[in-house]
Parts: C-alpha cells; structure tokens; sequence
C-alpha cells in the first residue's frame, strides 16, 4: 500500500522515528484533509490508513472526541496558522475501551501543512492531582505537628511554616532567612548568627543532626532541638532546606529532674548492702549497684529467667539459691539471689530486677549452728533450752531419748512436766535460782512413760553481748545406771557375787571387831579355812556352770549348819572362811566335824549327784594377834589337812607358825631380790646321746642372797607362788634366757633351743596370755628357739585362756615340753590337745634305772607311747654312763643331767661344751 508522504519530512530515518513515537501524530493540508498519522493514532482511533486518509482530521477522530471537550481541533489548527507559530492546548479522548484520555495537543505550521503531536497526559494529570491532595495533606499534617517545621528556597526564602513554626517564631512566609528573624544562643549562652543555625547550614549543603538551640522569645528563652536537611529536586538538585524545630523546654526541666532523682536513686541503690541488676526490656540495657560490680554479678541467673519469661506476672520472683561470687579482692561471697519483673503501664513489664545478698557471714554462722546443734544432738548429756520463766523451746535428740518426749511435743512446755507428781523438788525456786545465776543438784524426774530417772541437773542463765538474760540451759545426765551401778559395786565390795556370801574385806572387818571384842571380853573365836576337795575335776568333767552351782549349794549348806552368831565368807575359787565366837576348841572342832558331816551327802549338779568332801584349817584367838596373822595361819592348817589326806580338818600349831613365819620373811626377802636384781640362771646342756651333740640348754634360776649365798629354786619357788611373786620372776627369766641366747650367738656358740620353766600359778592368771604372747614377741630370739617347759598338773590347772595361747604360740614355732611325765595324770589328751613336742621323763625314774626293774618299764612305755605320738624324749638326772647306755638301749635318744655337765653360769657353758664334744659311751 502507498502511504503519502509528508512534505518536509522527507528523510526516512526521521521518519521511521516518528512513526514509532507513542504520542498521537498526524498531518492536514491547507483544506484540513489528514495527509500523514502514525501508527499510535491508527491503533487509537480502531482506524486504518486507507480508511483515513484524505478525511478531515475531525472525521478520523469524531467517534474517539469527548463532547464538551474544552478545545477542538480545528480551532487549534487555525490559531497556529494564523499565528505562524506553534500553538499549545489540551482536549479530551476516549479510547477503544471508553475511557477518557487526557492529551495535550501541539499544532506545528509550515507553508503546506500543519503538525499535530497529541501527547497523552493522563497519568501526569492524576499524579497532578494526588500531589495536589497530598500537598494539603502534608500542610495539614505540619499544621497538626507540634515542632516547628520551616520551609525555603534556595534563595533562602521562607515558603512553608507550621503553626508551631509561626506561633513559636513569629515568622511569615516570602521572608529571607538570612535576615536577623531570631536571636538564638547554644547552651553555653553563645549567639548564633542566622547563618549558623541549622536550616542556614542546610541552604549550604549541611544535613544537620539533633543541636540545642536557645531562642529568645517574648515569652522568654526557649530551648529547641533543631534538626534541618538540604531539599532536592528528582534530579537530584538541591532546591531548598527544611529544619525541624522541637520545644524540649519542658522536656529538658523533666529530664534534669529526673536525672537528680536517678542520681539520688543510684546513690540509695550504691548504699544497697545487697548487690542489684537492673534490666530494661526497651533498650536492652542492664544497670548495676557498686556491690554488684565489686562482686562481678555476671550469672544473673533468676534475672535470665525472668527476662526469659517476659509473658509471666511479676508476682512469683525466681531464684537461684545459693552461689559463689568472686570480688574485687578475689575473696569468695556466698550470695543468695532473686528476681522479678518490673511492671509498667501496659500489659507487658518493661524490665526486670536481681536482688543478690551476700550471706556469707550468714552462712558461717549457720554452719557454726549447725555444728552446735549438732555437737548438742551428739551429746550424751539431755539438753533443752528455756525461756526464763523455763519454758521448754528446744531439746537435743537425748532429751527425746531420755524422756520419751518427742520435740515437738515438749516445746511449750515447762520444765515441772518432767515431775508431775512434784516430787522432785520446788520448780519455782529452782528456776528462781537459774534465772539469777546457775542451779544444779540431783532430781528424780519421770519420762513420758511414767519411768523415774535419777539424773544430775545443771540449769545455767545465758546471757546477750550486752549481759542482757535472754535464756536457759538445762543439762540432765542420767544417773540411773550410775547409781544401780554404785549400788552393785558397794554389794560386790563387800560381798560374793556368786553366792551373796561375805567377801574377804568383810570377814576382815568382822575378825577386827571378833578380835576387838574377844579381848574385851577373854572369849576365844575361831576362823576355820574350807578348801573344796578336788574341786577342779568338777569343772572339768560337767563344765563351769555346774562348778558354780556347787559353790552356790555348799555355800548355802555351810550358812545352814552355823549358828546365827557364826559368818560364813566366799574368798575366792573354792575356799570359804568361817569366824565363830565366844566358843571352846571343842565346840569348833564340833562345828568342823559337822561340817565335814553336811558335805557327804551328794549334791545335785545340773541333773547329775556329785560327792564333794572339803578340808578344813582352824585357827584361834590369843595374844594381839591381827586378821591378816589369823587368816594366814588358817591357811597353812588347810595345807596341813589337805597333806593329812583331805576330807578332814587340821588346827594351826607352833610348828606351823614357825613356818610360816620363816615363808613370810622369805617372801620379804624375794621382793627385794625382784627389786635389787639378785637372781641369776644356770644353765644345763642337752644332748643328743648316740652322736653326743648339743641339741640345747635348760635355764634353772638360782638366788644369790647377799647373805646366805646361792639358793637353790627348791628353797624360794614355793613360797614365791604363794605369795604371787612367780609373774614378776618367771618374767624376768624368760626375759634373761632369751637375752643370753642372742649374747652366745653374738659369740659364736650355736644353742639351737633354750629351755624355759612356766610355773603353775602363772598358767593360772587370765592375765598371763597377754604378757606372755608380748615377751616371746619382744625376744631377740626367734620363737622356734624356745621350749616352753611345764609339769602336767600346771597344764591341766591353767585357765582356759591360757591354754589357747599354749597353742598359738605352738603354731608360732614354739615348742612344748612336759616336766616330770609319769608323776601326774600322765593323760594322753592333753598331749594331743596342746601339741606337746617332747616329754622329758622324771628324775626319779631315771635315777632307778639300777635298782628297779619297773622304772626301766616305765620309762620304756613312755618311749613307746611317745614314738607313737611322734614325740621326743629326753631323760633327766642321767648322773652315770651306764643311765646313758640304758636309756639308749631303751630307744631314748636325748638326756640331761650330771654324767655330761652339771647346771653352771653362762660364762662357763661355752668351755664345758667343748669339752664333752663326744661321749665315750
């Protein structure tokens, strides 16, 4: 299709330009017929080129022209060409969907045509009119703003203000700003020029930030926080300023204000003892007191939990308990901790607060109560603490235990309910007492049981630092048990606990008063000594509970034969002692036979009938005699019956005395040889007979008295075990036998065991197995060395503790050899009951080998019995060869005795067994 072509517009590349332009083009020659349009038009219209062009313009558009509109074409058209020039108006279309379209229009002359540009103007024209809106709304909302808002040109000409900016300056609009408007000072009182303040500053380019400034008004001078940016256009060129003016006046007379009440109140919080945090929930900000900071608080722990339980109410606070904190000086604060919420206007809290209080002297003088209510519930002793009038507030776990009266129950109560029968004496006054200064005495109280208790009381006033009473302390110890105990123990004192006979110190005080009175008087008394007749085999064969009952029953048989004037006494073990006055030795010795008489019949002893006989030791008064010279003499008549066969009964007679007298002054002697060291110990080799080697040593102690010279055992021995003497020598010989082994190994002689002796009355102390355990272990010898020596009788009659030593100190290496078998019991249970190692045959035997046929065939059966056991033996007393060569012959492989070497010091045992290296058997 040819499209006419524009005349002027002959380039094709303007013209594709121009047919691509969105504007509405179009072109009309002199008669106004449309000679050009461009594809915007023909798209608005819903026309096409052959169907337009040539037609009047208003043709073309008369579907697409609003009526009414406010200017129409064609007197456009014609203004241009009369004018010569282009002409401007604007008109109204509405487009293909019926919306109207706002264009302005521009008509272009030339010689042949004129040109229509129709630039739609829609948009810009709304815009236009928001603007228009919201330029009113922007005054409205300035109008309504209470800071004072100023507005200029570029040129510095006022062309908005506020109210505010009006009411506050008195200021107008088209007024400079550079004039002399305000008189404005800073806060040090300082003037600003006008050119200085912040919209100056803006004009030159400055965005200004928040400035104090002081203006000077009619109402006086002001304070405003004034702010000012530099206004620019779309394009980025700066048009103006606008400053922003807000009156602190009375915000900045608030804020001083507050600021002294923060300060009074950050001083009252620094006061604090208490450590304190604050948090803000708005500016996340935490405050702390000065004892916060020393302290470090920086596990604030019940404060994270409030701030983590921003939805809860500040009611319930949270806490943390106790924790450590370290301060400035590096010392450890034990703090308690709590928080809560700090509420506000609203709904929400706007913060939180940790209080944290050091309880670090708290805590020790907790702990320290804790120790004294502890050390008070650990005591023995019942304590309570009163009020001053003895009001129970509190008792210790033994008041409970001691009373039966829980403390929850005795609190509130007084003192008196521990004596409801008021019995125990005059509470008034006693509290009286205490309250002054202290009471104490002894009280027989009742527990909640009713049971009564003999207690001591000590009832002390305790006192405040400044000696003020503030309370009572009560300290009840039970005595009860105590007093039982006194009670028994004056009983045991003087009497047998088995029995409930008189004891030994009562029949002393009894014979002083028989003695006392039979000097008064000329009467004679008589003390009679009982020993029960092989008392031992009673125990021995039904046990010791039915030795006790026969001690009981004859004790009862002996108070029944008496006279009521006669005592009867226990002294211990078997033996019993009778005192009987005013009689003739015929009437005792009536009284003897009577009860030699009341003994034969049996006695029932746990289901069994046992004969019992007794032996009897009389003893009469005369001279000045003393208890202690009677009670002696009786006992040496009691020997005396027992050597005339037992089961009869013997008087005390001068003989008797001089014997007597004779042991005593040896016992005298004896302590002084304990104390002056006068024993010595020889010592006799052992041999093994067919080699005649040393196979060991016997001690034998002897008494070198300083005036009767060396005193064999046999002299002293007895009389030290009656007197109870043998502990303290037995002790020191096995003491010394140990000591002189170490001494001969020290120089060079092997004795390969040392014998020892233990006596009968050692065995029978209970005491003895612990001294006798502690000495093997405090020997410089090994325990596999000694031979511990003893007679059957000894053994059979040693406590039954000891005899369980017998056997450890066997299973510990020690060995065990029976003294003079063949003379006692010769029973082979105990050989097997106390591990025995060797039977040593009696002297007796051995010394009639010669002349008695029946000491060979003794001596023979004890070899045989002992091979048997496995058991050595040893011969003593071998005094001639020919004992040597018939006990070889018999099969007895060790002996000792005169024929090889005499007893001798231990200085001379070295030469001596040199000397008898062999035996020339």
């Amino acid at each position: 299709m040819n499209e006419p072509t524009a005349q002027g517009l002959d380039q094709q590349r303007l013209l594709d330009l121009v047919l691509a332009q969105d504007a509405l083009l179009a072109a009309v020659d002199e008669d106004g017929a449309l000679v050009f349009a461009n594809r915007a038009l023909w798209d608005f219209t819903g026309r096409t080129a052959d169907d337009g062009l040539g037609k009047p313009l208003d043709d073309v558009l008369m579907e697409s022209v609003v009526p009414d509109a406010p200017l129409t074409l064609p007197a456009l058209i014609e203004t241009a060409r009369m004018r010569g020039r282009a002409a401007y108006g604007a008109t109204q279309l509405v487009d293909e969907s019926g919306d109207h379209r706002t264009f302005d229009l521009a008509a272009h002359p030339d010689p042949q045509s004129v040109l229509i540009v129709a630039t739609d103007v829609t948009e810009r024209e709304r815009t236009i009119g928001v603007l228009s809106e919201d330029q009113n709304l922007l005054e409205s909302v300035m109008d309504s703003a209470a800071e004072a808002i100023v507005v200029c040109d570029l040129d510095g000409k006022l062309t908005n203000l506020n109210d505010a900016a009006k009411r506050h300056f008195e200021l107008l609009t088209e007024v400079a700003w550079d004039g002399e408007l305000l008189t404005a000072f800073d806060i040090t009182g300082r003037v600003i020029p006008q050119r200085d303040l912040p919209l100056g500053r803006a004009l030159r380019g400055e965005s200004v930030d928040s400035t104090s400034v002081l203006i000077e008004s009619k109402n006086g001078m002001a304070e405003f926080d004034a702010t000012a940016r530099p206004l620019h256009d779309p394009f980025g060129t700066q048009v103006g300023a606008v400053s922003v003016w807000r009156d602190v006046t009375d915000l900045r007379s608030v804020q001083s204000s507050l600021s002294r009440t923060e300060q009074f109140l950050e001083a009252v919080l620094n006061a604090s003892l208490d450590g304190i945090v604050a948090y803000s929930f708005e500016t996340g900000e935490r405050f702390r007191n000065a004892v916060a900071r020393r302290w470090h608080l920086e596990r604030e722990a019940p404060l994270d939990a409030v701030i983590d339980a921003t939805g809860q109410s500040g009611d319930s606070p949270f806490g943390d308990g106790l924790r450590v904190e370290v301060d400035d000086e590096g010392e450890q604060r034990y703090v308690v901790a709590s928080a809560v919420m700090i509420e506000g206007d609203g709904e929400r809290p706007v913060g939180a607060v940790e209080v944290a209080r050091d309880v670090t002297e708290l805590r020790s003088h907790m702990q320290q109560l804790e120790v004294v209510n502890a050390a008070f519930d650990a005591t023995l002793a019942a304590i309570a603490i009163t009020d001053l009038d003895g009001t129970i507030r509190w008792a210790n776990r033994s008041f409970t235990s001691m009373t039966g009266f829980p403390g929850t129950v005795i609190a509130g109560k007084h003192l008196s309910v521990l004596d409801p029968d008021g019995t125990g004496g005059d509470w008034e006054e006693i509290i009286g007492s205490a309250s002054q200064r202290a009471w104490q005495g002894r009280l027989e109280i009742q527990a909640l049981n009713r049971r009564p208790i003999a207690t001591d009381v000590s009832i002390s006033l305790v006192k405040d630092e400044e000696g003020n009473a503030m309370n009572l302390i009560a300290v009840l110890e039970d005595v009860t048990s105590q007093l039982r105990a006194e009670e028994r123990i004056r009983y045991l004192a003087t009497h047998d606990d088995l029995t409930g006979l008189p004891n030994r110190r009562i029949l002393r005080e009894l014979l002083d008063f028989a003695l006392a009175r039979s000097r008064r008087n000329g009467d004679l008394m008589h003390l009679l000594f009982l020993d029960l007749d092989n008392f031992k085999n009673v125990n021995d064969t039904f046990g010791h509970p039915a030795g006790d009952q026969l001690i009981r029953k004859a004790g009862h048989r002996f108070k029944a034969i008496l006279r009521e004037t006669d005592a009867v006494a226990r002294l211990g073990g078997d033996e019993f002692a009778i005192l009987t006055e005013g009689s003739t030795k015929e009437e005792a010795e009536a009284l003897a036979r009577r009860i030699l008489s009341g003994l034969r019949e049996p006695f029932d002893l746990l289901g069994s009938e046992v004969l019992v006989s007794t032996s009897i030791g009389i003893t009469s008064s005369g001279g000045e005699k003393a208890p202690d010279e009677l009670l002696d003499e009786a006992d040496v008549a009691l020997y005396q019956a027992k050597d005339l066969g037992r089961n009869t009964f013997a008087w005390f007679d001068e003989e008797m005395g001089r014997r007597l007298r004779s042991n005593l002054q040896i016992a005298h002697e004896l302590r002084t040889a304990i104390a002056e060291d006068q024993f010595v110990l020889f010592y006799q080799p052992q041999y093994h007979l067919p080699s005649g080697e040393l196979t060991g040593v016997e001690a034998l102690i002897r008494w070198n008295h300083p005036e009767r010279g060396m005193v064999p055992p046999g002299a002293f021995i007895g009389v030290a075990e009656d007197h109870g003497l043998m502990r303290a020598i037995g002790q020191w010989v096995r003491a010394e036998a140990g000591a002189q082994a170490a001494r001969w190994d020290t120089e060079g002689l092997v004795v390969p065991s040392i014998g020892v002796n233990l006596s009968p009355t050692e065995l029978r102390d209970p005491t003895f197995a612990d001294q006798i355990l502690r000495e093997v272990k405090e020997l410089p010898i090994d325990a596999s060395r000694l031979e511990f020596e003893l007679t059957e009788a000894a053994l059979l009659a040693a406590d039954p503790r000891n005899r369980e030593v017998l056997t450890s100190l066997s299973s510990a290496g020690v060995r065990l050899a029976i003294d003079d078998f063949g003379t006692g019991y010769s029973s082979l249970l105990y050989l097997k009951q106390f591990d025995v190692n060797r039977i040593k045959v009696a002297q007796e035997f051995v010394t009639d080998l010669l002349v008695s046929q029946s000491s060979a065939s003794i001596i023979d059966a004890t070899i045989g019995l002992a091979d048997g056991l496995g058991l050595d033996v040893i011969a003593e007393g071998v005094e001639e060869a020919e004992h040597a060569r018939i006990l070889l012959e018999l099969g007895c492989d060790y002996g000792q005795g005169y024929f090889m070497c005499r007893p001798a010091p231990a200085d001379e045992i070295p030469g001596k067994i040199r000397s008898l290296e062999l035996l020339d058997l």
